[in-house]
């Protein structure tokens, strides 16, 4: 019977190995036998070698015969002694239950944590980022690329800990936060965006006073002046064409000086009410931006406190008139009366909202009936001194009292105080965050609980974005995950990740600018002393 030592039966079997690779298994057999031959004359193939051992392994007569004949090559065995095999098969054995464990831990994910001397279970990072193909830095070493088809990459096996991590692109100003790695978890930024180092601006007219953004997205209106006076053009986004739309005498016929305070727009964004002050009386005009007929004045609807179109019909109107509110045409500029007692009333969604002098809200959703329902079971504490308006956007309803900022959750049908100081909001284009300013600060609201890639969230779900020395201007959202405000001169750029710091940037210094941010080519319309300038796309 063929001497095989347990080694060579157990551990390796022919043919059959896991682990090893079976070169490892044939050269085992080989020293096992003691097999002795001048390679360097004869090369063997691995068909060969294969052969050599499985007649070392079967031969029955491996006691008698010393020396084999094998295809013409002279193999002289000398076998081995009992000595040699015992501390042969010790030291692979010991090997094997030292290698073997380390094996089956590095591949389910155990590492060695040289600050902590102990061995411990690795973690991830994600990352998604705009543009594709960006490098990754990990510690200031560069470890990876973003793919170039979804920007996107998984760096695996890292030691649980804090790493700075950074994504870069030549001519981009570079992301870096420093993101903890816990065992057995990826740590994600799938929202990075890396922003131009110069964002070029193209002038695109002169003598503006102020810019006008039409709810469609396709053109401004612009207030520019001459010598004859102000009047007002359209400037298209799209191929930047700027006609004349109406001239200041459209307006103030008598010549007694006017100005241009504010226009509400109709849904179609064809019509417009135009809010005129003359010789310090406030005037209300309709104006057509498609036909240019001259503007209508509604001096005929006497005083009123506000006035907006109708949902989903340009040709009609609400006004609030002494705590009533009237609906009317603007074809006879005749008016109907549709309730007493209101504090304010604002449209969204094709619905009428309304706050009630006992603080209550009401929705009508058809204006014909006035059907609807009441939608708060709590009133609103109601002071006859302070003033209230009340704010539809992206189907949330906002309550401003003087300063004070409040949010009607529907799930408790009640409003929410967010803030105690409150100057512009906006909401999200998911509907799932508010961007507030308050002179000198920045932040924003959540209305969802759980919020992913945030961290130090306060309990009441805001979060202080940004306090700065200079009064902030306005703000726009690039996207559910970034803003575009003004702060002094300079036009920035803010995430809302507030794990580590969030990076807020400057984009550029531009003189006291006014910016409207377009969603459809996701460029910047920038005023900046009588200038209108475009920028390039913000966003890749």
């Amino acid at each position: 019977m063929t001497r095989l030592t347990p080694l060579t039966m157990g551990f390796f079997p022919m043919g059959s190995s896991i682990f090893i690779p079976r070169i490892i298994t044939i050269f085992v057999f080989l020293l096992e036998f003691g097999v002795q031959k001048n390679i360097q004359q004869r090369m063997l193939s691995p068909r060969k070698i294969t052969a050599i051992a499985m007649i070392l392994r079967n031969n029955k007569y491996f006691d008698r015969i010393p020396y084999w004949q094998i295809d013409n090559l002279s193999l002289k065995c000398n076998y081995m002694t009992k000595r040699k095999r015992t501390v042969l098969f010790f030291t692979c054995l010991i090997s094997f239950l030292v290698i073997a464990p380390l094996i089956v831990l590095y591949s389910q994910g155990y590492r060695l944590d040289p600050r902590n001397r102990t061995i411990t279970k690795t973690g991830a990072f994600y990352i998604k980022a705009s543009p594709k193909n960006c490098d990754v830095f990990i510690d200031g070493k560069l470890v990876s690329k973003t793919d170039f088809l979804f920007g996107t990459d998984l760096i695996e096996n890292l030691i649980p800990g804090t790493y700075l991590m950074e994504i870069g692109k030549q001519g981009y100003i570079p992301w870096q936060k420093n993101l903890k790695i816990k065992a057995m978890m990826t740590t994600e930024a799938k929202n990075i965006v890396l922003f131009p180092q110069n964002l070029a601006l193209q002038n695109n007219t002169s003598n503006v006073n102020r810019i006008f953004p039409i709810p469609s997205n396709k053109k401004l209106i612009l207030e520019k002046k001459d010598s004859q006076g102000w009047y007002l053009t359209s400037f298209d986004l799209k191929n930047s064409l700027e006609e004349i739309l109406f001239l200041e005498k459209d307006f103030d016929k008598k010549g007694l000086g006017s100005n241009l305070e504010d226009l509400i727009w109709s849904d179609d964004s064809k019509k417009a009410i135009a809010k005129i002050s003359i010789n310090e009386t406030e005037k209300f005009f309709l104006i057509n931006i498609e036909n240019k007929i001259s503007p209508i004045s509604l001096d005929p609807l006497g005083n009123f406190e506000k006035i907006s179109f109708q949902a989903n019909d340009s040709s009609k109107f609400l006004i609030s008139k002494m705590s009533t509110l009237y609906s009317g045409d603007f074809a006879s500029l005749k008016t109907i009366k549709l309730i007493d007692n209101i504090i304010d009333f604002t449209i969204a969604d094709n619905k009428l909202y309304f706050l009630d002098g006992n603080g209550f809200v009401t929705r009508i959703d058809d204006l014909e009936s006035f059907s609807g329902q009441k939608l708060s079971d709590t009133p609103f504490t109601i002071m006859p001194e302070n003033f209230y308006e009340l704010k539809a956007e992206h189907r949330h309803l906002f309550l401003k009292q003087k300063d004070l900022l409040f949010w009607f959750n529907q799930q408790e049908n009640a409003f929410v105080k967010i803030a105690n100081n409150a100057t512009d909001l906006t909401v999200s284009q998911d509907n799932g965050k508010l961007a507030y300013l308050n002179n000198t600060e920045i932040s924003v609201y959540f209305f969802k609980e759980k919020i992913e890639q945030i961290e130090e969230r306060e309990p009441d779900q805001n979060m202080l974005l940004g306090r700065f020395s200079e009064k902030i201007g306005q703000v726009f959202w690039l996207n559910n995950d970034y803003l575009l405000f003004t702060v002094g001169n300079k036009l920035k750029v803010a995430e809302i990740d507030n794990r580590d710091q969030a990076n807020i940037i400057d984009l550029a210094e531009i003189n006291n600018p006014q910016i409207y941010f377009n969603k459809d080519n996701k460029k910047a319309s920038v005023l900046s002393q009588g200038n209108l300038l475009t920028s390039n796309p913000i966003l890749p």
